[in-house]
């Protein structure tokens, strides 16, 4: 006879005396775990819901001294930080029974429940087991140590009411990483020398990133320049003078800042042009994983350098890093002079919240075009008729790693008021209302010598397009929207990576990364 499928009230989800499972359950915990699933979750810059194909997010499990599995953060587009409970049922099969509450905040439950794709609708709904209950179950199958969702339910988030949260995944697996991590071998770590990788951003000059190297029996490797512990490593084969390298390398997880396990894939590109929501003209490289790339290798100079159409890819779950037209070669400390930084966004003090926003670039080329250690670069600011670099002092910069600087390392980051948005681009919170022109410098330490760039002035009449009158004579949106990463609307920036959508009285949207609070 079969069982009756557990069933929830249609009159609403009574959540008294439940909490959510925060405390790691007893029995045996399964960590560094690959995650897929069809995910959904909410696009607050244009107020759509999305879809995709989640894959190598890293996860966990633990299988419960009691005969169950609990899965952490069973919703992926929000870290509830709780466990999802499956219940052991026949043989390897598991049930998960709803609700469960993933967390509370403001003394109110949201709950995990089964959902089914409404097209009527146009959303996500529980789906009516009879007249008064909704179905509230979805099989699991757990064997071998993969864990595998039987159903077609999406496990989304709602509230008391079964209102959606605009998130959930469906078709889940859950399964150890089947590719061994590439190693670097013994011995080498003390062999290692700084490498320069230069790729194609698309702009007037290539960009570069440092990592670490060697070339050793017949092998070359290269660190993973997304990852700063130097324990994820590229491999190449050496044939003559070309260098293999196949696609699909397991490099490692990182924990730190993607949770998701990191490949390495090779890879051909083409540039697409296109159209952004706000009209301006945009481009992007699309990447097709190729089974290897061949790059040209000169032994005497210890330089590699791919074709026009290559690239290097990094995946990070469906998100890609990729490093078009590749080159790479071991460094030599030399001085020189670096090329000039410039401003590419300046948002003027916004009196309501006290402070302003620039972004500048600071390029890792040379004044010949040479690709300069940006572990060697550095910046400063000038402002108004002063000859000297001015001061950021720690009673406005409350992140500040000493009570002032003038000189900033290129990498510079306190995680609140400056930090670099890309390779070069920076972005950083100023708190003067008066000035007249604020300069940004390059500084380039090497060799025993230091040399600087010209001074890029950007002047009050270039960030506003006024005179300078007042503050109030400033272009100012109209209206200021502040999200998190996760799409909730925010009453004022937080701390943190934020999304600031401004909205001008010409109709004109802005939308842009920042760092702050």
């Amino acid at each position: 006879m079969a069982s009756t499928p557990y069933g929830s009230s249609k009159s609403g989800i009574k959540g008294d005396g439940m909490t959510a499972i925060q405390v790691t359950p007893s029995g045996k915990l399964r960590t560094l775990l690959s995650r897929s699933a069809d995910v959904v979750g909410y696009d607050f810059r244009n107020g759509s819901v999305y879809t995709m194909h989640d894959r190598n997010r890293i996860a966990r499990l633990v299988e419960g001294n009691d005969g169950n599995v609990y899965l952490y953060n069973p919703v992926s587009q929000w870290e509830s930080n709780s466990w999802l409970k499956l219940d052991k049922a026949n043989g390897d099969t598991l049930v998960a029974r709803f609700p469960q509450v993933l967390y509370t905040e403001d003394g109110e439950n949201y709950y995990a429940f089964p959902l089914f794709y409404d097209a009527k609708a146009d959303t996500y709904a529980p789906k009516e087991l009879d007249a008064d209950n909704y179905l509230a179950e979805s099989r699991f199958v757990y064997k071998d140590g993969v864990l595998t969702q039987l159903d077609d339910a999406l496990i989304g988030q709602v509230m008391d009411n079964y209102q959606w949260m605009d998130a959930g995944d469906s078709h889940l697996v859950v399964a150890p990483v089947d590719i061994a991590q590439n190693k670097l071998p013994d011995g080498l770590a003390d062999k290692l020398s700084t490498y320069i990788i230069s790729y194609d951003k698309g702009g007037s000059d290539p960009v570069s990133v440092v990592v670490k190297g060697v070339t050793d029996g017949g092998k070359v490797y290269l660190s993973n320049p997304l990852s700063s512990d130097n324990s994820q490593w590229i491999i190449g084969q050496i044939n003559g003078d070309k260098a293999v390298f196949t696609t699909n390398q397991y490099l490692g997880p990182d924990t730190v800042k993607t949770n998701y396990h990191q490949f390495f894939h090779a890879a051909s590109f083409t540039r697409k042009d296109s159209v952004d929501y706000e009209g301006n003209n945009v481009f992007h490289y699309d990447y097709a994983e190729q089974p290897s790339v061949t790059l040209s290798y000169d032994a005497a100079q210890d330089e590699y350098v791919a074709q026009a159409n290559e690239a290097f890819v990094i995946s990070k779950g469906a998100d890609v890093k990729g490093y078009a037209a590749p080159a790479f070669y071991a460094y030599q400390e030399k001085a020189a002079t670096p090329k000039d930084p410039y401003f590419s966004d300046f948002q003027m003090y916004n009196n309501d919240y006290g402070y302003g926003i620039f972004n500048f670039v600071l390029p890792t080329l040379d004044t010949n075009k040479k690709y300069l250690n940006p572990d060697h670069l550095y910046y400063c600011f000038y402002l108004d008729d002063s000859t000297e670099p001015c001061y950021l002092y720690k009673t406005d910069y409350i992140k500040m790693q000493a009570d002032s600087m003038n000189i900033f390392p290129a990498d510079y980051s306190d995680g609140y008021d400056m930090a670099p948005l890309d390779e070069n681009v920076h972005q950083v919170y100023y708190y003067f209302a008066d000035f007249d022109r604020l300069g940004v410098q390059s500084i380039y330490r090497a060799g025993g010598e230091e040399h600087r760039s010209n001074i890029a002035w950007i002047t009050y009449r270039q960030a506003t397009g006024v005179e300078k009158v007042t503050t109030d004579a400033v272009d100012q949106p109209a209206a200021v929207e502040y999200y998190d990463l996760q799409g909730r609307r925010l009453d004022r920036p937080m701390s943190g990576v934020v999304i600031r959508r401004a909205r001008y009285a010409n109709g004109r949207v802005v939308v842009s990364k920042m760092i702050r609070k």
